[in-house]
């Protein structure tokens, strides 16, 4: 199969401020002392959810704003269900941190050093929650320098994820963009995938290899959403057209908000907390509601059996 391009997010606004500030973080946080919890019970936290839901969110092909929706989405579903956490699954392109502005403490690398039996106080360390938000929902991300992919095998992620999965009722994870078999076995713990498209003629090109590979797998088109990104632009003929190019497909459109989201990546908060009454809050909200929808309208199996 082919291998796509990893995520390319372009950013112009202030990044030498931003990258300032991660650096100034980091030294503060490299002359802590404190170290992960044992692993006991205290500050037991789980949610104890017998049929945990997971959703992954990809792009079509790099720069269409898969993570930055995968962020928005995520704080967006934690507004309507109380027991959300994003993981940021692409370990050599990692986006969360830059995109919440944190550099955390403990990292997915810290939860694989752990091997099995986390505990749940030890998962709780190594998330992080956005800063000035009442309620937040978990986030889970690698090293923000791209060192997990050096850390450790890919192929321990979805077990990872298996391990841990009882500690929380949502996972949102933002998956890796190349195709091969640790992507795969990512995709096989969702039970849902929203392919993130733009309207132009690459990203449709791009977003038919992508399902015509998921139907190889085995993915039935119902397990699928087609996210528009930055729909309403210039190239209205291609975006009146997909509707006929994706009939088996459910669409949804999010409005384009550009050079709001790199502001909010900035400050590291969610435009859908920021702006709530923006045309795009109210799209990512909608789909927040259609995800919640459909984990009611049919069984949380994933895609593929175990």
């Amino acid at each position: 199969m082919a291998i796509f391009n990893t995520l390319a997010m372009g950013r112009t606004f202030e990044p030498f401020k931003m990258l300032d500030c991660f650096a100034h973080r980091k030294s503060e946080q490299s002359e802590q002392s404190s170290a992960l919890p044992v692993g006991d019970h205290a500050g037991d936290t789980a949610s104890g959810a017998d049929a945990p839901f997971f959703a992954g969110v990809i792009g079509a092909k790099g720069g269409v704003g898969a993570s930055t929706l995968a962020f928005n989405l995520a704080a967006a579903l934690h507004e309507i269900l109380p027991d959300v956490t994003l993981v940021d699954a692409d370990v050599q392109q990692p986006a969360l941190s830059v995109l919440s502005a944190h550099e955390p403490n403990y990292t997915i690398s810290d939860l694989l050093a752990r091997s099995s039996n986390i505990e749940p106080n030890v998962f709780e360390a190594c998330t992080y929650k956005i800063e000035g938000l009442k309620h937040s929902p978990r986030l889970l991300s690698p090293p923000s320098g791209g060192d997990g992919a050096f850390m450790f095998s890919l192929s321990r992620m979805p077990q990872l994820l298996n391990e841990i999965k009882a500690l929380s009722a949502v996972w949102l994870v933002d998956l890796p963009k190349e195709i091969d078999k640790h992507l795969v076995e990512l995709l096989d713990i969702c039970s849902e995938i929203v392919l993130v498209i733009e309207p132009n003629l690459v990203s449709v090109a791009s977003a038919r290899r992508w399902l015509n590979n998921f139907e190889d797998l085995g993915y039935q088109p119902d397990n699928v959403l087609i996210v528009v990104n930055r729909s309403g632009g210039k190239l209205k003929e291609v975006e009146s057209q997909l509707s006929r190019n994706f009939v088996r497909w459910t669409l949804v459109d999010i409005p384009n908000a550009y050079e709001e989201l790199q502001h909010c990546c900035v400050i590291g908060k969610p435009l859908v907390c920021q702006r709530p009454n923006h045309p795009y809050t109210k799209a990512v909200k909608a789909l927040a509601q259609s995800l919640k929808e459909r984990m009611k309208s049919r069984s949380m199996e994933p895609l593929v059996e175990a």
